[in-house]
Order: structure tokens, then sequence, then C-alpha cells
């Protein structure tokens, strides 16, 4: 309680840039921060703060109200938060890889790789299960404006999906399964990762 009461008590600027440091990395590092230790927070947290300490500086002088200041820093850092999470990341792992400098884009697994994607766009998911049955997601853009659409994938590697479609363990053909009841609504089923021995993803290129 102390420790919060100290951190309020510092000016509004340098709580502004440590606010808005964090929302920044909370927005580019969504999903991407499972393996984030203390210090890679709170240095990456500062990367952004220093966004918002850049814009204070170039209003000094044009807003005479510091509650306005504040926002606007806010408003410059979620903006490059934004920006570095969807072209920023990307591009610069194309860099290291194109000079050689490394081949790797930070992430801890290849499923963490998939599963934060903003570029992919799967058409269809396949989840083979431990049981030998599989489901199937057959086009994915059908499902896009349900909740949860059309597919979450757990950090743990867990999967919900709208099964289309389904298939015996000692199946060769797939089955129809019904997405939709008109009086109960749609279906949307959670394979937990103990179940799942494989995830196919097509993709459009």
């Amino acid at each position: 309680m102390n420790d919060v009461q100290s951190l309020l008590a510092l000016p509004l600027e340098t709580i502004a840039i440590l606010g808005s440091g964090y929302i920044g990395y909370r927005i580019a590092y969504t999903g991407l921060d499972s393996h984030h230790r203390a210090v890679d927070i709170t240095f990456l947290s500062l990367a952004f703060g220093l966004v918002s300490k850049i814009a204070i500086g170039l209003m000094a002088g044009y807003f005479n109200h510091d509650y306005v200041t504040v926002l606007v820093a806010l408003f410059c850092t979620i903006l490059a938060a934004g920006f570095w999470r969807r072209w920023g990341v990307l591009a610069f792992s194309k860099l290291l890889r194109v000079t050689n400098v490394s081949f790797s884009d930070g992430s801890l697994t290849a499923w963490d790789q998939m599963r934060t994607s903003t570029t992919d766009r799967p058409t269809q998911i396949i989840v083979r299960k431990t049981d030998g049955s599989a489901v199937m997601c057959d086009y994915l853009k059908t499902y896009e404006h349900l909740p949860h659409g059309p597919c979450c994938y757990g950090q743990d590697g867990s999967v919900s999906l709208y099964i289309t479609h389904f298939r015996a363990p000692d199946g060769d053909k797939w089955d129809k399964a019904d997405v939709k009841d008109e009086f109960y609504g749609v279906a949307l089923t959670y394979i937990p990762a103990s179940q799942i021995t494989e995830i196919e993803l097509r993709l459009l290129i």
C-alpha cells in the first residue's frame, strides 16, 4: 500500500510516462509475453514510455493544461505500440533474417508463432485428437462474426472452434456436424491441449 502511495505522489508527468509505457507494452506484446522476465517487462515498458516522454516534450508550450498533454502522450504511445505490433515486429524480424543476424522471431515455441500471427488468415482448421478422431471447421471465414470466432488458440495448446465436420477414430471419411440449431444457437467446442495430437491449418498464399 505504501508503494502505491509513493507512486501516486510522483509528478503527473512521471506517472503518465510510466503508465503509458506499461500500456504500450501490454498492447505490443499481448500473447507474446509468456517468457518475459521482470527485467524484460521493465525495459520494454520504458521503451514505450520514451514515446510518451518525447510526445510530452514536443507539446511543451503548446498546451497549458497538463491533463490534455497526458492524454495526447498516451494516445501517441498507444499508436506506436499498435504500429509496432502490427508491422514493426514483422519488419524487424525480416530485417534480422535478410542481414543474417538472426533467424529467430523471439517466439518461445512454433505454436506461439502461429497463434500470435496477425498476418496469417487460416481458411480451414483440422484438429486431430489422441483417441484417433478428428474435427474440422471447413471454412473459417463463415464464422468470423460469431462469438470467439472463427476459432481461438490457447496459450497452452488448447483450441476452440465451430465444428462443421468430424471423423471417427477408425473412419476414412468426414461426416457433417450441425453447427447451428434453430432453438439453441451455434455450438462452439473447446478441446483441451491434453486431447490434441496435431493441429493443421490451411492458409491462403
